[in-house]
Formats: C-alpha cells, sequence, structure tokens
C-alpha cells in the first residue's frame, strides 16, 4: 500500500514540476519550495525509498539553489530534479 501512496507522492511531483515551468520565477520558487517540504514515505520497499530519497533531495537542492534567482539559472539542478523525479515514478510504479 505505502509504494502507491510513494507514486501518488512522485505522480503530484512530476505534475507540479510541469505546471513549474510554466509559471513566473516568484510562483515557481514557491511551488518549488513546497516541494522540498515533502517528507519520505514510511513503509515502502528499500528500491522505492531509495528513489524517493534521491528525488527529495533533488527537489531541495533545487529549492536551495533557486532562491532570489530565474529558474533558467539553475537548470543544472532543475534537470537532475525532473530526472530524479521520473526516476521515482518508475521505481514506485
Amino acid at each position: 500500500m505505502s509504494n502507491r501512496v510513494s507514486l501518488l507522492k512522485a505522480r503530484y511531483c512530476r505534475a507540479l514540476m510541469t505546471t513549474v515551468s510554466i509559471c513566473s520565477d516568484e510562483e515557481a520558487r514557491r511551488l518549488v519550495a513546497g516541494l522540498a517540504a515533502e517528507v519520505a514515505t514510511p513503509g515502502i520497499d528499500a528500491f522505492v525509498a531509495d528513489a524517493e530519497e534521491v528525488a527529495l533531495a533533488a527537489i531541495a537542492a533545487l529549492a536551495a539553489q533557486s532562491v532570489g534567482r530565474s529558474l533558467s539559472s539553475v537548470s543544472g539542478e532543475w534537470l537532475r530534479a525532473k530526472k530524479s523525479i521520473e526516476a521515482w515514478v518508475l521505481a514506485a510504479g
């Protein structure tokens, strides 16, 4: 059951990152900061937990790097977050 919860969270993160890509920088920073506050899902399989941990860390790094900056100036962190979220979706699915 918890793997399904993790999958829902992963899909939510993926959808919100798509929304972030079309927002103003201020709005995007707020949305990413909200995602960065997400906590790990308890009771999930180890490989799902690993993917989730990497994705949440990448999102937190993106949020930290984007403070006071445009998202285009943190494109490396953006790409890492997107790729790690995709890996999370695949692991949890």
